[in-house]
């Protein structure tokens, strides 16, 4: 432990010794009269301070919005205190009024994640002490990284249901709720993020989830995920005979089926067959019904040359016109973002819990919303899947994926946040293998790159992975309410 003190030397002390007639060699030395005369001065004569810290603040990780608790023993007579703090963005230490006691506690706001503090000790002769600086974190909250998987599999097989999060000390429970259960249930002495079973025959169309709890008491569940059992050959289709509809972007173009600013033709593409919305349908046994896509389209209003005359996705024409006749998409993919990046449309502040404003429509926050909620309430049985942007750049191009509002991830992150908070299922579609060295006109992408070496449109190949990569992906995450479409009919 570290002890920090002043120390005032009595003279006396020294006088005491000079004043001494020391004998060397046989002589004698006289004593110093100026010495002794310093020495008899009173205002020259200091008792040694007891001032001294004896145990120092510490640092401390607590959970976001707790109380905390700072303190700092020193041991003195008639001792006052006062601490100091500074923030994280601070460069420079504040005095912490009305805090003036040698242990103080305040309820913590999220400003204070990296705060510092240390307190100043004086005692009744003036002599004062600083003590060390303390740091206080915020635990870092739970953030689940790989959610369980629904599962489709055959009687007898054995499943793996697993989590990944991150967090400190954390700890695992699983639940699960049977057809037929009101409420779940745990799913005793099932405890690690991964757990491997033998289903019964009850287990058909049971759901499950993880409970994850951190050593600080914050807890996080995660997805649900439905196990069925395969029957026959015709489930090895789970959409088979729902329809399909896309709101998107050049990407999702194709002449003859997006009516409106086509980018893909048979030149580029020559079939229909590869483009990634057939293939999902035909790996799941779905049918396209519409494609409302268009070339430099955004999902905000934007007043840039090149999109302004685009109608936005946002707009009633296009969100709410994703039916053909009397029949309604049993699932709508939104594949949108690239062009409201490139446009430098807003990222807006829409937290997901205040009420949305219905004229939020020219940021991408607001606009994004709005987009699901004018889907959902048009189409309020289908199940909505959200794409994530689709931006590449080539090679070992310098520019960085930043525009006047933030960075690509921003944009991403803000999307996968309003996706969730509108119980949409978000698909992340830069994780399919393409890289920024493999992705070129020799193997995925068409070379129509901007002039900062960015890419967007892959070609068929590209396409028919993306397809292939985002049927896997909704085929493990949807199949009880896909189930639940088909037998509603």
């Amino acid at each position: 432990m570290k002890f920090r003190g002043i120390m005032a030397v009595s003279l006396a002390a020294v006088i005491s010794i000079v004043g001494i007639r020391p004998v060397l060699e046989g002589k004698k030395y006289p004593v110093k009269s100026d010495v002794i005369e310093l020495a008899a001065r009173s205002e020259f004569v200091q008792a040694a301070s007891t001032l001294l810290i004896t145990e120092q603040p510490a640092d401390q990780t607590v959970k976001r919005g707790s109380s905390i608790t700072i303190s700092v023993l020193a041991t003195g007579e008639g001792l006052q205190y006062q601490w100091y703090y500074k923030k994280k963005e601070q460069t420079s230490f504040s005095v912490w009024k009305g805090h003036a006691n040698a242990k103080e506690t305040a309820a913590s706001n999220d400003t204070w994640d990296g705060i510092q503090f240390y307190c100043v000790i004086k005692d009744s002769a003036g002599h004062t002490v600083q003590s060390d600086v303390a740091t206080i974190t915020f635990a870092g909250e739970i953030r689940i990284t790989e959610q369980p998987q629904s599962r489709c599999i055959q009687t007898g097989e054995k499943i793996t249901l697993s989590v990944k999060a991150t967090g400190d000390g954390l700890s695992y429970r699983w639940f699960f709720k049977k057809i037929g259960q009101s409420s779940f249930s745990v799913w005793k002495n099932h405890i690690a993020a991964s757990e491997t079973v033998l289903p019964n025959e009850t287990w058909n169309g049971i759901q499950l989830y993880c409970e994850i709890s951190d050593k600080f008491g914050n807890k996080l569940n995660s997805d649900i995920a439905v196990v069925t059992f395969r029957q026959n050959e015709s489930d090895e289709k789970p959409w088979q005979g729902l329809k399909l509809s896309v709101l998107g972007d050049s990407i999702s173009t194709y002449k003859g089926w997006s009516e409106n600013n086509t980018y893909y033709t048979p030149s580029k593409i020559p079939s229909v067959n590869s483009m990634w919305w057939k293939q999902v349908c035909d790996r799941l046994g779905a049918e396209p019904l519409v494609i409302e896509a268009r070339a430099s389209s955004c999902c905000a209003v934007s007043n840039v040359s090149w999109t302004k005359d685009i109608t936005p996705a946002v707009d009633d024409t296009r969100c709410t016109n994703l039916h053909k006749g009397n029949t309604d998409p049993d699932i709508i993919m939104i594949a949108m973002g690239v062009n409201d990046f490139q446009a430098n449309v807003p990222l807006g502040n829409w937290d997901g819990h205040s009420e949305l404003s219905s004229d939020d429509t020219g940021t991408w926050r607001g606009a994004y919303a709005n987009t699901i909620r004018k889907i959902h309430q048009r189409y309020p049985y289908a199940l909505v899947f959200c794409l994530s942007p689709w931006y590449f750049v080539r090679g070992n191009c310098t520019t960085v994926n930043v525009n006047k509002h933030g960075t690509y991830q921003d944009y991403e992150d803000a999307m996968r946040e309003v996706c969730e908070l509108l119980q949409c299922v978000y698909i992340d579609s830069n994780n399919f293998g393409f890289n920024r060295q493999n992705y070129n006109p020799q193997t995925f992408a068409i070379d129509d790159k901007m002039s900062d070496g960015s890419i967007f449109h892959p070609n068929a190949v590209g396409q028919e992975i993306l397809g292939q990569s985002v049927a896997a992906e909704v085929e493990s995450k949807s199949v009880g309410y896909i189930n639940w479409l088909k037998q509603r009919g």
